[in-house]
């Protein structure tokens, strides 16, 4: 009876890990959809808005559990979550949400970088194999752009958008960093998102203030309905269910739900934006998959705080 129990709570976990990743896959197409609405600074303030109405919500909730030590780990969290979401908005704007889908698959790679720099942990030999792997992958996304009909890797866009993406590769690991530390510190971890949300509201509306001279929010239906999904739906509803999720099954099979996540936003990109993603584009996210993999196989039997619990952008 107990193990019968226990399959159907495996199986009740993994059908929510599964609904998480269904939920968030459209995240990038919906912000593609909303950037042209809005503007990718103002398409930021508007689902960065609708987040932090819930983020009172989570503060409140873990109110007494507040200290100095983990209240600043989760303002340093929150800004480099903000940047992070900032770089991905606007990445997107400058490219094509299909490359920047592949390239945000880099972000575990950095994460075992600099865990190893910044936190002493030992790099075994079939994660440095992942590193290496991984960065070959990067390098045929970036080079599909060069031989692709509809993306000129010489556009200034597209190198810029690169250099954005590497940016934001770095800055959503130091999150998760700070986001664990606070987390570690006896706060919650639905706390930690709602104190990232007000910080990452703030931070975002002074971004636009000091980089647009005359803000223009277009209120569209369009537009409100994706910063509402793009802000509650899935940086809210679907991250906690990683999280809850993440309770009860293997930080592997959590992991393996968000590359599952990875590859439907792509398909999502290719049938509804109907975008070309370049055959050497999906080779290369194949590669860096498997480099992810070799960088993880070692942890796949112990829990820890990985990278997909904040997964987000």
């Amino acid at each position: 009876m107990k193990k019968q129990n226990k399959k159907q709570s495996y199986i009740y976990w993994v059908m929510i890990a599964f609904i998480a990743a269904l939920i968030a896959a459209p995240n990038a197409s919906v912000a593609k959809l909303g950037i042209a609405e809005v503007g990718a600074s103002e398409y930021n303030v508007m689902r960065l808005c609708a987040g932090a109405l819930v983020g009172i919500v989570l503060i409140i909730m873990g109110l007494n559990k507040f200290n100095a030590k983990n209240l600043k780990n989760s303002i340093f969290s929150g800004v480099f979550m903000t940047i992070a979401l900032i770089t991905f908005v606007h990445a997107i704007k400058l490219s094509s949400a299909g490359y920047v889908a592949i390239l945000s698959l880099m972000a575990p790679i950095y994460l075992v970088i600099i865990s190893r720099i910044w936190l002493k942990e030992t790099i075994t030999k079939s994660a440095s194999l992942g590193i290496f792997a991984a960065a070959i992958g990067a390098l045929f996304a970036v080079i599909s752009v060069q031989g692709s009909n509809d993306i000129d890797f010489n556009n200034t866009n597209y190198l810029l958008a690169t250099l954005i993406m590497f940016i934001n590769s770095i800055s959503f690991p130091l999150s998760l960093i700070f986001a664990r530390k606070a987390n570690k510190q006896n706060l919650p971890i639905y706390s930690v998102f709602g104190v990232i949300k007000i910080v990452g509201f703030f931070g975002s509306i002074a971004f636009l203030t000091l980089t647009t001279k005359q803000p223009e929010f277009t209120i569209t239906p369009i537009s409100v309905a994706a910063a509402i999904y793009s802000g509650i739906v899935v940086t809210v509803v679907a991250r906690i269910l990683n999280v809850l999720s993440y309770e009860h099954l293997s930080s592997a099979t959590i992991g393996s739900f968000l590359y599952i996540e990875s590859f439907m936003a792509l398909l999502i990109i290719i049938f509804i934006l109907k975008e070309q993603i370049p055959i050497l584009l999906i080779i290369g996210g194949g590669i860096i998959l498997f480099g992810i993999y070799l960088t993880q196989r070692d942890k796949m039997h112990k829990q820890h705080y990985g990278l997909h619990t904040l997964r987000h952008h």
